[in-house]
């Protein structure tokens, strides 16, 4: 399955897509000084029929600030996602309170457009 701005942000409140699962791959893109900056986002999280594992494209960039010991499991127990026409997408997975943007939420992402694929193993 494959959503696209605003769906991604309701489809992974409505389904919980990311939420208990595991960040398991970041990479940052930026091949120029003039050109945008995507981020790759790879979770990955047990279901019913195996593994499920959702992957975030979160293409212009204009903010991610993530800190997090490298060596430790990426776990994700909570999660905030929205959409907004004027700022467009927004992720933390360290959120201060689920579901609510907040200047307090970590490990947080902005973007003007994300995608959104999911499969199972």
């Amino acid at each position: 399955m494959r959503f696209e701005n605003a769906d991604v942000a309701r489809e992974n409140r409505a389904a919980n897509a990311i939420r208990d699962g595991a960040l398991v791959a970041l990479t940052f893109t930026r091949k120029s000084a003039d050109s945008l900056s995507t981020i790759d986002l790879a979770f990955e999280k047990k279901a019913e029929d195996g593994v499920r594992t959702v992957r975030l494209q979160l293409r212009d960039v204009h903010a991610f600030d993530v800190s997090h010991d490298p060596h430790a499991p990426f776990e994700i127990a909570f999660c905030t996602s929205t959409w907004t026409d004027a700022d467009g997408f927004y992720l933390s997975l360290d959120p201060w309170e689920e579901g609510v943007p907040s200047d307090r939420d970590k490990d947080c992402f902005r973007s003007r457009a994300v995608n959104m694929t999911i499969e199972s193993k």
